[in-house]
């Protein structure tokens, strides 16, 4: 009687587990349906499931400011810009509207370190980080063009932009990365 008794409660013991082990299961998947990660190699999938990194990559790729410009671009101020430094940010914002075009887009996706070649155009592997750079640079140009005009609104666009790109740098694997996307996400207002 004793062995039987022990074998019942044994079994109703497995029985028990099984179903509870089943009720998690059950639990971890509607989570996961829902979209959130749960499991280590979710998070992955999770960051990686938009193309906003290849997007900036293709923005800072084609984003030109032409070679007679690039000397007075350079010595811009960071604000307060006369009339005819406006009218070279304009230009320069004119010939680059599909690039500009293109951040805008990422910023409603996922970004994450770029799935293709990021060595597209450099030396030794390095990646362009000149490049992410320059577009940071520009949309902080025509950021602080568009608060000096009384457009706060575009200007805080501009800036959103630029965020965008200083959270693709923190997920490359440099550390010259990671310092660029500190000094982006300074203030320089």
């Amino acid at each position: 009687m004793v062995v039987l008794l022990t074998g019942v409660m044994v079994g109703l013991r497995y029985w028990a587990l099984a179903k509870a082990q089943r009720e998690f299961v059950q639990f971890i998947e509607s989570i996961r349906q829902g979209g959130d990660p749960v499991y280590a190699q979710d998070f992955a999938s999770a960051i990686s499931a938009g193309d906003g990194g290849e997007k900036l990559l293709e923005a800072a790729r084609r984003f030109a400011i032409s070679k007679q410009v690039v000397p007075a671009w350079d010595r811009l101020p960071r604000s307060a810009f006369r009339n005819s430094e406006k009218a070279m940010i304009d230009r320069v914002l004119a010939a680059n509207h599909q690039q500009l075009k293109l951040v805008r887009e990422a910023r409603s996706q996922p970004v994450d370190f770029p799935a293709y070649d990021v060595t597209w155009g450099t030396t030794h592997g390095v990646p362009m980080l000149n490049e992410f750079m320059h577009l940071a640079d520009a949309l902080s140009k025509a950021g602080h063009r568009s608060h000096q005009n009384d457009d706060d609104g575009e200007a805080v666009e501009y800036l959103q932009d630029q965020l965008s790109v200083e959270r693709l740098l923190e997920h490359y694997p440099y550390q010259a990365a990671h310092m660029i996307a500190e000094s982006i996400s300074a203030p320089s207002i």
